[in-house]
C-alpha cells in the first residue's frame, strides 16, 4: 500500500513504490537538475536522528525514485 500526504510517505513493508518528484526553486518556478546534481531519498526515524536505515538516489533523467521491497523487506516495523 502506497499512501502520500503533504510530506509523510506510507508505505507497507516489502511494497515497491515509483515516487515522481517535482523539483522547484526557492521562488517556486520549476528546477531541472544539472548533470552533476543528486537527489537523495533518507529515511530516518525523525528528522533529528542521526540513525540512517537507508538511502536511496533518484533518478536525475526522469526524476522518479524507486523504491524495491529489498530496501525496506529488513526494517523493523514502526514508523520512519
Amino acid at each position: 500500500m502506497l499512501k502520500i500526504s503533504r510530506n509523510k510517505i506510507t508505505l507497507t513493508r516489502g511494497d515497491t513504490a515509483y515516487l515522481k518528484l517535482s523539483l522547484t526553486d526557492e521562488n517556486g518556478n520549476a528546477y531541472v537538475p544539472a548533470e552533476n546534481d543528486t537527489i537523495y531519498f533518507r529515511l530516518k526515524k525523525s528528522a533529528f536522528s542521526n540513525n540512517l536505515p537507508f538511502e536511496k538516489t533518484a533518478n536525475i533523467d526522469t526524476l522518479i525514485l524507486e523504491l524495491k521491497p529489498e530496501d525496506t523487506a529488513g526494517l523493523e516495523f514502526g514508523s520512519y
